[in-house]
């Protein structure tokens, strides 16, 4: 699956924190605290399989 990361102004990220334990949920969620940090739009994360996890979860 596609798991391309997309820019936009909609928040629909599944809590953070749930993510450490997985390296693709890692990785998004440095490159989702960098964009943060950069005061950017918020990310969109799409076909990842721990984005569905935990009770933190927005869905679209």
């Amino acid at each position: 699956s596609n798991r391309s990361l997309h820019v936009t102004n909609h928040y629909r990220i599944c809590s953070l924190g749930l993510w450490t334990n997985d390296n693709v949920c890692k990785s998004i969620h440095e490159m989702y605290m960098q964009v943060k940090a950069s005061m950017v739009t918020v990310l969109v994360i799409k076909d990842v399989v721990c984005h569905t996890k935990g009770p933190g979860f927005k869905p679209a």
